[in-house]
């Protein structure tokens, strides 16, 4: 079964969550930002987000410690797998170039949400281009969620 991808947009709107924090000490107040589905206009929160929803990591880009997390075009998305999220742009756990950061591990190629990943370009020797996060295993390929 295929899982068709969609791309969250931001908008500049935020919504209000209250919390307590986990050692009793108090509580908090947050702002999530709102993002609206390319597919379906609806507006949704990250952690709300259903499989298949892509985002774009903005936050990285002024973060010199996460340039190597960017794409050859400058940019990191993350999806939303069956098994978690995955930052597609960042370094994979069995990469073979560890001190190379200019090579990708995954190769991104398209526009969101229609993504190809795979082991074209610039690579190491780390899988064959495949996501394996929790309990899923399966390709991006032309923005839709594969299983091996």
């Amino acid at each position: 079964m295929n899982i068709k991808c969609f791309l969250l947009v931001p908008t500049d709107k935020t919504v209000e969550r209250k919390g307590t924090y986990s050692d009793g000490s108090g509580s908090f107040t947050a702002y999530d930002p709102i993002y609206k589905r390319s597919d379906t206009g609806e507006e949704i929160i990250l952690n709300k987000a259903p499989v298949g929803a892509i985002w774009e990591n903005t936050w990285y880009y002024n973060e010199v410690s996460l340039k190597g997390w960017l794409g050859e075009d400058g940019r990191s998305f993350t999806i939303r797998t069956p098994g978690g999220d995955w930052c597609c742009d960042r370094k994979a756990s069995n990469c073979t170039k560890l001190e190379d950061h200019v090579h990708k591990c995954w190769c991104r190629h398209g526009d969101a949400p229609v993504f190809t990943i795979d082991k074209i370009g610039n690579t190491c020797n780390a899988g064959a281009g495949s996501i394996l996060i929790g309990d899923y295993h399966g390709f991006l390929i032309n923005g839709e969620l594969t299983q091996c």
